[in-house]
């Protein structure tokens, strides 16, 4: 609860302090307009304030109660005076008549949720978050960072993820809160999990999700969570490596499908023209420009055991040195790599390479590259087409590491 209440207690009441004179001048002006002070503006234009000094707050407070009983922020300012004079039963009554007065009291809405977090309410706390932040945005960042460590309590997810099922404005701010590398992954999994079972997780969340897994050492999990956010023609084109045939007819968003990028001398599209088979192949045009080829790549989840990775290939490129498929462990660890076959006159042709996954290596990423030393090297020309590209595992009485190459 420290680092709520340090928020709460001390950015808030910073905030407060630093604008205590324009905060006055709102809760006491009664006719609402611009203008010059009247009724018990006033007071405040007259008065030589003193920020943060409980007795002037107090008169304030009071003066301006006595022209607009109903004042929300009035009893805030009470609030905040019994606080501060260490009285925490007479300001938790007072915060609670200024939201009833007025529920749009961002700072009592906060004040009763680091209470209710003190008092282990979980849903009356989230609740009262979700007040403050629908009305006052501007918080979010700080707060939300703040409440994180609260997630470690089931009662806090569960409740949590009740107001998430609900897509509250604040929500994409908690989803970049929870993307924080320093925010614990079980937690943040946790409430996912909880969330994904009120309702279907929305992209942004889903990546979350599949973000926190790989963290946690989860990466099959990940791929799975991933898996069915697919759509039937999509997962009917996935196995270990998602739509190694390129048909599906866009890049799928998510950590684990194909990922490639254009670039000046170097344009990567599907193509319908010459598959090796299936609609289309991906193609690779170069224009003559150097160009370092990082891609198109692909995050997979093999579990330890012995694979073969093949790939087809038609090559009419101007290239002296060969494209490789290399595959390696997240850690950097290469597992396999292919040297992709150059045929005169070019057809279509097959490489293949039998590798080992180890037990420590739950994630892969495998990776078109070309192997340039040199800027004269890397100035390429032509089409390079890569189509059925397929992991299958084999059996352990097969283990070996081997390269083949079928034409």
């Amino acid at each position: 609860m420290a680092g709520l209440a340090s928020v709460v207690r001390g950015g808030v009441a910073a905030f407060i302090t630093a604008s205590v004179a324009w905060a006055t001048l709102c809760l006491m002006r009664v006719e609402g307009n611009v203008g010059a002070p009247l009724g018990p503006d006033r007071l405040v234009a007259a008065a030589g304030l003193a920020p943060g000094d409980p007795t002037t707050l107090r008169a304030d407070a009071k003066r301006a109660l006595k022209d607009r009983p109903v004042d929300g922020q009035a009893y805030r300012l009470l609030a905040q005076v019994a606080d501060a004079e260490g009285n925490p039963a007479q300001a938790e009554r007072l915060y609670r008549v200024a939201i009833k007065r007025d529920p749009r009291e961002w700072v009592a809405q906060m004040m009763l949720t680091d209470t209710a977090l003190s008092a282990g309410a979980a849903g009356e706390a989230v609740e009262h978050l979700d007040a403050a932040l629908r009305v006052a945005p501007f918080i979010g960042s700080d707060v939300l960072t703040a409440f994180l460590p609260h997630l470690s309590d089931a009662a806090i997810r569960d409740a949590m993820a009740a107001v998430l099922a609900s897509n509250p404005p604040w929500a994409g701010s908690l989803m970049t809160a929870l993307r924080d590398p320093t925010v614990q992954a079980d937690h943040v999994e946790a409430l996912m999990a909880t969330l994904s079972r009120l309702r279907p997780l929305n992209e942004t969340e889903r990546s979350v999700r599949i973000e926190a897994l790989v963290r946690l050492g989860r990466p099959r999990e990940a791929r799975a969570v991933w898996f069915q956010s697919l759509g039937q023609s999509e997962r009917r084109a996935s196995s270990d490596l998602y739509n190694g045939g390129f048909e599906a007819a866009e890049q799928a968003e998510g950590r684990f499908s194909w990922r490639w990028s254009s670039q000046p001398g170097m344009d990567i599209a599907v193509d319908r023209t010459n598959p090796h088979s299936g609609s289309q192949a991906l193609r690779i045009d170069f224009s003559g420009r150097p160009v370092e080829l990082k891609g198109p790549e692909q995050w997979v989840a093999l579990e330890a055991g012995i694979y073969t990775l093949s790939a087809w290939t038609y090559d009419t490129t101007d290239t002296t040195r060969p494209f490789l498929w290399k595959l390696s462990c997240a850690s950097g660890t290469q597992l396999a790599t292919i040297e992709l076959s150059t045929v005169k006159p070019p057809k279509w042709s097959q490489d293949q390479a039998r590798f080992e996954v180890p037990p420590n290596c739950p994630m892969q990423r495998l990776v078109l590259s070309h192997a340039s030393r040199s800027m004269e090297e890397r100035r390429l020309g032509g089409s390079l087409l890569i189509d059925d590209i397929v992991v299958r595992k084999v059996p352990l009485a097969s283990a070996g590491s081997s390269a083949i190459r079928t034409q």
